[in-house]
């Protein structure tokens, strides 16, 4: 169990990005969920770092509340494997948080992608506009 924030696994991508913007992201998304175990959510705290997910102002516990209120058939919180490196899963909604080790090589398809967020222009182009 981690000793503090600093050991836990941190948010690597929400699944649909992830299975869009890696390269194998889709067999490795298919992997995770072949092979996940189910966990006590109450490990949720112990395991990852939330704060990414965080609104302003809310805390770790009233995002999984929220979360779990929105899907309470279909949450829960997983352990599983992509590429032989552990990550943890969070599933809600449809959707799948992904959590793995601060220095996973999971994270080097992001090299060209500072930040899923930042790069909403993939998904609307600006264009300019004559006036």
């Amino acid at each position: 169990m981690p000793e503090n924030e600093n050991e836990k696994f941190i948010f690597l991508d929400i699944c649909n990005v992830f299975r869009d913007k890696h390269p194998y992201g889709e067999d490795l998304w298919e992997e995770m969920m072949y092979l996940k175990e189910k966990l006590p959510e109450e490990l949720i705290f112990n395991k990852v770092n939330l704060a990414p997910l965080l609104d302003e102002e809310e805390n770790p516990f009233e995002f999984i509340q929220y979360e779990k209120d929105c899907d309470p058939a279909n949450f829960g919180f997983f352990k599983s494997t992509m590429d032989g490196k552990d990550v943890y899963f969070l599933a809600s909604s449809g959707f799948e948080y992904i959590f793995t080790d601060k220095d996973s090589t999971l994270f080097d398809y992001k090299q060209e992608i500072t930040s899923s967020l930042d790069n909403i222009k993939d998904y609307a182009p600006i264009v300019p506009i004559k006036i």
